[in-house]
């Protein structure tokens, strides 16, 4: 537990759509050359997907917002990033479970 809340404090530099930017610095999505979509079960509501976006969107370099109908978060980064570790961001969140990461581009 103790290198997950590392990386979170390092950050990550290496229904309807809920997008929560407070605390992103860049929030032009074309500045961010990497996105991702993923497909996230038990995002239920748009307090899950709020949750989920304003713990990704901590992280720097992200830019991330939430579709619950779709069931899917968009993130885009500004550097690759590894699948494992947005899968345990996202896991540790809450009752969520990623059951696909796709790279858009």
């Amino acid at each position: 537990m103790a290198g997950f809340a590392d990386k979170l404090k390092a950050g990550f530099t290496k229904l309807s759509k809920v997008v929560d930017v407070d605390g992103v610095k860049d929030t032009n999505p074309a500045n961010y050359p990497h996105e991702y979509q993923i497909s996230v079960e038990g995002m239920k509501c748009e307090n899950c997907s709020g949750r989920i976006v304003t713990v990704l969107n901590k992280l720097e370099n992200v830019l991330a917002e939430a579709s619950v109908a779709e069931k899917k978060v968009t993130i885009r980064t500004k550097t690759e990033i590894d699948a494992d570790f947005i899968k345990e961001t996202i896991s540790k969140i809450g009752d969520f479970v990623v059951t696909a990461i796709n790279k858009v581009k």
